[in-house]
């Protein structure tokens, strides 16, 4: 079966703040979107071969034909620290951006625009805290049951 030309969303019935979205994968897959790029690409939830993470971040874009992919397959998007080199660069203040440009001063709220896409260096960092909490979480309980159990 070939799939339609674009990303292939579905959704949930409901208002639109609050019915839940899914990119249907070629392999019949339902990802539900977790947030979107500033260009407008989804990023959902991939389910994960690894027993210490429940779901993966994954990005879906579209090849020149029109047709959807992901591009980084079963490992999500990649995580890079913050400072840790590439074309990431920081503002004096602390704020991310990523294309090199300054941050432009025409909102008048620091807020102003997030529900349209993910701060890609922000949602680095909550999932680098997240996956490191579960890790530390996980050796703690590995070493209380070997300890007491």
């Amino acid at each position: 079966m070939a799939t339609p030309p674009g990303y292939n969303i579905t959704c949930d019935p409901g208002d639109l703040y609050n019915r839940r979205c899914y990119v249907n994968t070629a392999s019949g897959q339902k990802q539900e979107i977790i947030g979107y790029t500033s260009d407008g690409q989804p990023i959902s939830k991939a389910q994960s071969s690894a027993s210490w993470i429940a779901w993966v971040p994954t990005l879906t874009t579209l090849d020149q034909s029109g047709q959807a992919y992901q591009p980084y397959g079963e490992a999500g998007l990649p995580y890079v620290a913050p400072g840790a080199g590439g074309s990431g660069t920081q503002d004096v203040s602390g704020a991310a951006f990523v294309d090199g440009d300054a941050p432009s001063s025409k909102s008048s709220s620091s807020t102003e625009g997030r529900s349209q896409g993910l701060e890609s260096m922000e949602y680095a960092k909550v999932l680098g805290t997240v996956v490191a909490t579960i890790g530390v979480s996980a050796f703690a309980g590995a070493w209380i049951m070997k300890t007491w159990g």
